[in-house]
């Protein structure tokens, strides 16, 4: 299926942080870039407690894995009417490397990326790099905290993207996809039962598809957030984010996007785990574009909110939740307005077999402006996620994988149902 979804391999620690981090969530943009940021830092930490590796050269730790996966999809054009289908062959490889360079700090590499060869429409085929991907150190200085990171990813998938339709249409013959780089570093000061923090990075988001250019942009994000630990289980706080962003193509408006409001998490027991976030953003719009004529936004605000929340029901069932509100940037179109819920369940049937399944719905609207006739589109995108691995032995997992997507839109001609079926598997060498 979608390469970011491949790190089971890793353990069950670091695959169940994973799930509860990443699933299919966007937040605020800024936002989002911070919640990825602590995300991260918790699978990094997950990842030094299991103790299988690869090699070990002094300090150095590396775990190495390779998968070949076969996928069948139906509908690689998201077209509503003659739907192109196709086989991809995709052999993957992953490296995860941890390497203590002082006694406080801790360099790690992680990289997955692969080839998706389209065995009937070439045009299709591309080198992918996969989400998690990237460069970290760790850094500890007294009572401070440091994270100084290069994450990026490179995925081409345009039925993952919930406001993205009418790939096939007007010409286009190539999915919508995008390279994403972000660097930056978030600094933590630890003061007992209160841990203030700031973090910037500076995001380059780059189309793959030239019908798709005028969505490269930059973005500067600042974050600042304080964490009060108010019960041993209960940590609240405020949170604000600001994010500058400059399109290089002067077709959407540059923009200015701010955020504040509460945080809480909460974890009442060792098998439960609940954070929610809640606040107001807002999006001012410089009137950059050069179109003709020129695409004209206002502001916009609103309100967001997430919940995300793990539980551990039993010692082979784990369920997990996203729900909430967001305003965020979109593809084609300034803004998408999108209400979103996401559940999932994991469950290990016995010791060599695990099940898994999820759905995803999103409502969304947006104004697709002078790109597509000033044209504004209300839709409805949800699907399921069904997955079955077997183990034979440890270094070895194979799964069948099915993920069915639909979206439902008042514009006729960006409705489309798509079936996907893959076959995995992944060897890690130890």
């Amino acid at each position: 299926m979608a390469p970011k979804h491949k790190i089971g391999w890793l353990g069950p620690g670091v695959a169940a942080l994973a799930i509860l981090a990443s699933g299919q969530g966007r937040g605020q943009d800024a936002l989002e870039v911070l919640k990825a940021t602590q995300a991260a830092a918790e699978v990094r930490r997950a990842s030094l407690e299991y103790q299988s590796y690869t090699l070990k050269a002094d300090e150095l730790r590396m775990l190495v894995a390779t998968s070949l996966e076969v996928d069948w999809n139906d509908n690689i054009n998201l077209a509503q009417n003659d739907a192109e289908s196709d086989f991809i062959v995709r052999p993957m490889g992953h490296v995860a490397a941890f390497y203590p360079v002082t006694q406080n700090s801790l360099l790690s590499l992680n990289v997955l990326g692969g080839y998706d060869k389209y065995l009937a429409h070439d045009n299709f085929s591309y080198w992918h790099l996969g989400s998690g991907s990237g460069l970290v150190l760790d850094l500890d200085v007294g009572q401070f905290t440091f994270d100084m990171h290069d994450r990026m990813e490179y995925l081409q998938d345009s039925a993952q993207q919930a406001a993205v339709a009418g790939t096939s249409s007007s010409g286009l013959r190539s999915p919508y996809g995008y390279f994403q780089n972000v660097a930056g570093v978030l600094g933590m000061w630890q003061l007992n039962d209160v841990v203030p923090s700031l973090g910037y990075d500076h995001e380059n988001f780059i189309a793959s598809s030239s019908a798709f250019n005028y969505a490269t942009r930059a973005t500067e994000d600042f974050y600042a957030r304080t964490a009060f630990q108010v019960h041993p289980r209960l940590t609240v706080g405020p949170e604000a984010t600001a994010g500058l962003t400059t399109y290089q193509e002067k077709v959407l408006n540059d923009n200015t996007g701010l955020s504040a409001g509460l945080f809480g998490d909460w974890r009442p027991n060792s098998a439960l785990r609940v954070m929610l976030r809640a606040g107001y953003a807002v999006y001012l719009f410089e009137q950059t574009s050069r179109l003709a004529p020129p695409v004209k936004t206002s502001d916009q605000d609103s309100w967001y909110l997430d919940l995300t929340a793990r539980h551990q029901v039993t010692d082979t069932i784990t369920a997990n939740l996203s729900a909430g509100h967001e305003l965020l940037l979109g593809v084609q179109s300034e803004l998408v307005d999108a209400w979103y819920v996401r559940p999932g369940l994991a469950w290990r049937v016995a010791r060599e077999v695990t099940a898994q399944g999820s759905a995803f719905y999103e409502h969304g609207s947006q104004d697709l402006g002078a790109l597509l006739g000033n044209l504004h589109e209300n839709y409805d995108w949800e699907g399921v996620e069904l997955g079955l691995a077997y183990s034979p032995w440890r270094d070895l997992k194979m799964s069948v994988d099915y993920r069915l997507t639909f979206r439902s839109s008042d514009l006729a001609f960006r409705t489309y149902t798509q079936d996907l079926v893959g076959v995995l598997v992944t060897y890690t060498f130890k």
